[in-house]
């Protein structure tokens, strides 16, 4: 069985209420090639994850947008813990992995 594509979540924080997904795409495109930007908000925070096909890419947007003030405030951007396309990683009764996709 093939192996899901490896995918790069970054976590971006601290961002402002009214936020588009095409404002990450704007100012996260500089750093790679984007496969998608998932936001959410919560009571507390407003946050999105941004995937990149590669790590540098990643690394590259962490490196230069973390704690910048690219919508007003500072906002946080980290790596995520990374899920498999086909959604959270599954455990065992133990707490082992699963490593084949459901």
């Amino acid at each position: 069985m093939a192996q899901p594509a490896v995918r790069y979540r970054v976590w971006v924080g601290g961002l402002p209420p009214d936020i588009q997904k095409e404002d990450l795409y704007e100012k996260f495109s500089k750093y790679g090639a984007i496969t998608d930007v998932v936001l959410r908000t919560s009571e507390r925070d407003t946050y999105a994850f941004v995937t990149y096909p590669e790590r540098t890419e990643a690394e590259e947007a962490i490196a230069r947008m973390d704690r910048s003030c690219a919508w007003g405030a500072p906002v946080k951007v980290n790596i995520s813990k990374d899920f498999a396309p086909t959604g959270p990683r599954r455990k065992t009764a133990e707490g082992k992995p699963i490593n084949e996709p459901a």
